[in-house]
Formats: C-alpha cells, structure tokens, sequence
C-alpha cells in the first residue's frame, strides 16, 4: 500500500495556524491507520514538526528518507516540507537526494520547493526507487471562472526537473507519489468542468512522456469517479480557510481537483485498488474553541500495488 498526503502544515491563515499543532498530534495515527508501507508526505514545512513526526512514526514502525533543506528567503527559511516514511521491514540503501526547483514564483520563494528521492530495498520485489515533490499552482481567477495561466511555464520546468530525477535512477521500479497541483485534464471555462480529451502538459511530462502509470488508471477505483484529493465542496479546511485571488471565499466556485497522484514505473507492476484517504473528521482545538475538521485542506490518496516476486532461487 502506497499513500501520498499533504499535510497543509504551514500558519498561512488565521484557521490553520491556530490549528496547526493540533491536527499535528492526530497525523502520525491519521497516517499509520491507512496501513500503508510507503508514506509520501508534503507540507510538514519547519524542521521542529518533522523531527516531531519522524519521532512519532518510529514509534508506530516506519522509518523516515528527510533532508533538511532551508530556503533563503527571509524570514521564513523554509525547508521543503517533504518527508518519506517507510514500513519497518522495507530498508532505506541510499543517503537522500533532494533537487530544489530552478524556478519559483509567488509565496513559493519562501519555501525550498523541488524533489525529494530515496531507493529502498523492499523484500521479495527488490529495489524501488521513491520520489516526492509539491509543485507550484495556477490560481483560478473566479471573475473568468477559469485558470491563471501566467504560471504555467515555471510549473512545468518544475514537473521536468521531477521526470529528469525519476530518469536518473537504476532501480527497476520508480513510484513518484505528491502534490503536483494539476489536474490531470485541461479546464474548459465555456463548458465549467474538465476536458477528459485533453491531458494538461504537466500531467502529459509525467505519464505519457515519462511513461509512468497513473494509480487511478491501473487500479479499480473505491472512491467517487472524480476521486478529487482537493474538494472545496466536501472539506471543511478548505471551505473554513482557503483563500483565493482578491481574497474571496472559494467555496463554491473554484474547481474541485485531481491534484494529488501516485505513478509508478516498471515491467508488471498491478494497481489493486486505489482511493482517498484521511477523509475524516477531527475535534481539534482552536483558539480554545473545539472545531470540528478536516486535518488539511488536502484528503490523502492511497492505493494498493502488486509487483512481481523476485526469482529467489536466481537472486532476481
């Protein structure tokens, strides 16, 4: 089982910065009860909350691929807010790489965006090589009811520095699981829904051009068609405390999305089932009130993979 999450770990609105340490203490058993042997993580942005939910999965099994990578952008000095987590049993073999994007743009200066790679060896598969990473965004402009485009180029030099780091690896098996704030199908403002004709260009660089295989494709979907990892209509972080261009309440009017992915490479490999995860709800402190919310402004993606048996008798 494979899980990508964002946790929305960041003080970047009233509501989430009262909240933040909060649903930090729910997330270690919000991520171990999904059961999955592979934890991609974005959005656990100050070292001290890394190093808090490092310790708190050690304790639940799962060992931790982090690099410490400060942006240098005063006064924020950033990391990259990415963290790997592995099931005991499954062996990190490589010191972790991390590449920081070449091009940044908007509030993402404060951060140290790029790409966070590990190989692990995983016992009867072999090795794998994982990859996460949070890209920037295009905001919705809600007057044209349609995308800001004007960040589209920095965007996708950002997915291809993604797929040069997923070529670079030897290992037999890639899994690339994060937050790549697109969605896989281009926007038709006219019509106000996506084109399921028309793959988006970063979307394209990731499966078509890499050649990776997109989880909700391979595997039998146990969630709604859309699968929508970011839903202003169904969760309450988002409907609470998002805001978008000229500071308007998005709830209703930006697009739900398919942002969050797991894509996997290599010769037979079977998704079994995929779907959202972390949908529920918490009590969680705010302010000295007890609110009733999501963990963050993102719901997890997880899904289940079958690989093929290494040949033990030939060491393959």
């Amino acid at each position: 089982m494979v899980l990508t999450y964002n946790a929305f770990l960041l003080g970047a609105d009233d509501n989430s910065n009262a909240s933040l340490k909060a649903r930090l203490n729910h997330l270690p058993d919000a991520l171990s009860r999904t059961a999955a042997d592979i934890i991609f993580v974005q959005e656990v942005w100050s070292k001290g909350d890394r190093k808090s939910l490092v310790k708190a999965m050690r304790k639940r099994g799962y060992l931790a691929a982090d690099m410490e990578s400060r942006s240098w952008w005063p006064p924020y000095f950033l990391g990259n807010g990415l963290l790997i987590l592995v099931r005991d049993g499954i062996s990190i073999i490589n010191e972790p790489q991390f590449k920081s994007f070449d091009e940044v743009i908007g509030n993402d200066r404060f951060a140290n965006k790029g790409v966070l790679k590990v190989t692990v060896n995983v016992p009867r598969i072999g090795r794998i090589d994982l990859l996460t990473s949070q890209t920037s965004y295009l905001p919705f402009d809600l007057k044209r009811k349609d995308f800001d485009f004007t960040r589209q180029a920095t965007m996708l030099g950002q997915i291809r520095q993604i797929s040069s780091m997923v070529k670079a690896g030897s290992s037999p098996y890639k899994i690339f699981g994060g937050d790549i704030n697109t969605h896989p199908y281009v926007w038709d403002a006219g019509s106000g829904q996506f084109d399921p004709s028309r793959l988006t260009p970063e979307y394209n660089e990731l499966t078509q051009s890499l050649h990776m295989m997109d989880s909700f494709d391979l595997a039998k979907s146990h969630c709604a068609p859309s699968c929508f990892t970011w839903d202003n209509e169904r969760n309450e972080q988002i409907k609470r405390s998002t805001k978008v261009s000229g500071g308007t309440d998005i709830s209703g009017y930006a697009p739900s999305s398919r942002i969050d992915f797991i894509l996997v490479a290599g010769a037979d490999i079977k998704g079994l089932r995929s779907g959202t995860a972390i949908e529920e709800t918490f009590e969680i402190a705010v302010d000295g009130k007890v609110e009733t919310l999501h963990l963050s402004d993102h719901f997890g993606w997880l899904t289940e993979l079958s690989f093929p048996a290494m040949d033990l008798a030939h060491g393959k």
